[in-house]
């Protein structure tokens, strides 16, 4: 996976990440990293990985809205402004 570097301002060259309870545990290469033998492993070959995105003009409250959780999810989005 490539990941998405904000203070470089690109995305990084392949690489592996170990994400562990829901957080980023780091971001390199595997070599003398102590993994988990019970990690669950993602190919993420051809993918990138990118901070969560923010809606900041979404209405939630509105009751004629289908919008759930899973559907911003879905789309990267982790954080909304209503």
């Amino acid at each position: 996976m490539r990941v998405l570097d904000l203070k470089a301002g690109k995305f990084s060259d392949e690489t592996s990440m170990l994400i562990e309870r829901g957080r980023i545990r780091w971001i390199g290469a595997e070599n003398g990293r102590a993994i988990p033998a019970n990690v669950v492993r993602i190919d993420g070959g051809g993918r990138y990985a990118i901070p969560g995105l923010t809606d900041s003009h979404t209405h939630t409250a509105w009751a004629n809205q289908q919008i759930t959780e899973d559907s911003l999810i879905a789309y990267g989005i982790t954080s909304v402004r209503d």
